[in-house]
């Protein structure tokens, strides 16, 4: 019986991805492109390679093989979405495989696969320390609310020493120590002959890619006598993670997310599990930095429709939460805001109080109503020009970004907190939208002015 890897090679070679695309009604032009589905395309940007039977969207760069568009596009496994091309090019049903039995779909070359191989096996000697290490590390979660189901779904883990994990892996997995310091999770150091780890006496968040492979670690210090440390350490930037890109818990929330266009994004991994144990699973965290045009994105190839920014209640955290906003706005994407208490996060207020999470988690408002109560709390006492600004900036994006209706909403909702009457406000975005108007005609006016003495020349 021939292995699904090699069946696999087969079956990519004997279909044709335009039959594919055609299946699901795509109309292929004759240089063979599309309307990408991907993102919001109105002219075909999607360009397939019918000899290396591989498609790419010059816009939103998303792109692959047959298994990848069907993957994506139906939100499949790659063992399904592998059974799904079988049936549409019409093959024999013993290309059929059962998806059950099959490892999760790994779209990286041999150097990067080994890695993810060798952080599984790292994965099975930190589970197993949590739970041997139950005075400090397992104790440290349970006094945080952390279940055991939490602790197996996110696979969470603890290492206790660097020395003793590399004798586990030699001795179990046969790896050299030259191969060990090379994945960069190690560090041997020669002149004391003592190996080392950045992650060393931390409890162990592993970050996984979409496809659920696990490509690095997030190590939170817990001991008090690490109180001077680092809170967070990440692995370092390689083939495979990438901290400005990365997105904690997107392979388990992005199923939902691709179906309901919505997702909540909070700041850290213990927020997170917090929301997941509460009934919230579409949640996903940064890792220690901010929101980046990067993550935006991959979260756009997966279909975001309705972003929900629910960040830590202190000033920081509604700081990070405006900027966030004008990302998604560059996007073209109107994220909504969850406002906690002052002072806490997801994970002290599920702590504290569950039901309160999941009241403030479905009663999110607009990001213009967030900009406007922010600055309502925090700016009105900047003076007129300040407010002015506040103002125009605000009406301008209105302008931009809302219907009708909408707009006349938020002007209610701004006219209240600037203490301008509502005709007022609306003058003053007719004012602003004819001297728009006016800064685009003025160009043209000369291009027409400059064509025409041309002519006559």
């Amino acid at each position: 019986m021939r292995e699904f890897k090699e069946l696999k090679e087969e079956v990519r070679h004997r279909v044709d991805i335009r039959d594919v695309f055609s299946h699901y009604g795509f109309v292929i032009t004759k240089d063979d492109k599309t309307i990408c589905p991907f993102h919001d395309d109105h002219t075909p940007s999607l360009s397939i390679d019918v000899k290396e039977q591989r498609w790419k969207c010059f816009v939103c760069n998303h792109g692959g093989d047959v298994f990848q568009f069907v993957m994506d596009l139906k939100h499949m496994t790659f063992p399904q979405a592998y059974n799904e091309v079988v049936r549409i090019a019409g093959l024999e049903e013993s290309f059929l495989t059962d998806v059950r039995k099959q490892e999760t779909y790994v779209p990286y070359p041999d150097k990067e696969k080994q890695k993810i191989k060798l952080y599984k096996e790292i994965m099975q000697y930190l589970s197993y320390q949590l739970h041997v290490d139950t005075d400090a590390s397992l104790r440290y979660l349970k006094s945080r609310g952390i279940t055991e189901d939490s602790i197996d779904r996110f696979q969470l883990g603890y290492l206790d020493n660097a020395g003793k994990l590399m004798e586990f892996l030699k001795k179990k997995f046969g790896y050299t120590k030259e191969a060990l310091i090379n994945s960069g999770f190690l560090q041997y150091h020669a002149e004391t002959g003592v190996c080392s780890s950045m992650f060393a006496q931390r409890i162990l968040f592993p970050i996984f890619d979409r496809y659920g492979n696990p490509i690095g670690f997030s190590g939170r210090r817990f001991l008090e006598k690490d109180a001077e440390k680092a809170k967070y350490v990440n692995s370092a930037t390689d083939a495979l993670f990438r901290k400005s890109a990365s997105l904690y818990n997107l392979d388990k929330a992005g199923g939902a997310m691709r179906k309901s266009g919505m997702l909540y994004i909070v700041e850290g991994c213990f927020d997170v599990i917090a929301m997941t144990q509460a009934g919230i699973e579409q949640t996903a965290c940064t890792l220690g930095t901010a929101l980046s045009e990067e993550h935006i994105e991959a979260l756009q190839k997966l279909r975001l429709q309705h972003p929900i920014l629910m960040y830590d209640g202190d000033a920081a955290g509604q700081k990070a939460m405006l900027s966030a906003i004008a990302l998604f706005q560059n996007r073209g994407i109107m994220p909504y805001c969850a406002v906690l208490p002052k002072g806490m996060d997801p994970h002290d207020l599920f702590q504290n109080d569950p039901a309160s999470l999941q009241k403030i988690s479905q009663a999110y408002i607009p990001d213009f109503s967030f900009r406007i109560r922010h600055w309502a709390k925090e700016q009105q006492s900047s003076g007129y020009l300040k407010n002015k600004e506040f103002v125009n900036e605000m009406l301008q994006g209105m302008q931009e970004q809302l219907d009708p209706l909408d707009r006349y909403e938020y002007l209610k909702e701004l006219s209240e907190a600037v203490h301008i009457d509502v005709r007022a406000l609306q003058e003053q975005l007719t004012f602003l939208t004819r001297k728009q108007q006016i800064q685009k005609e003025i160009p043209m006016q000369k291009n027409r002015r400059f064509s025409s003495e041309k002519r006559h020349m």
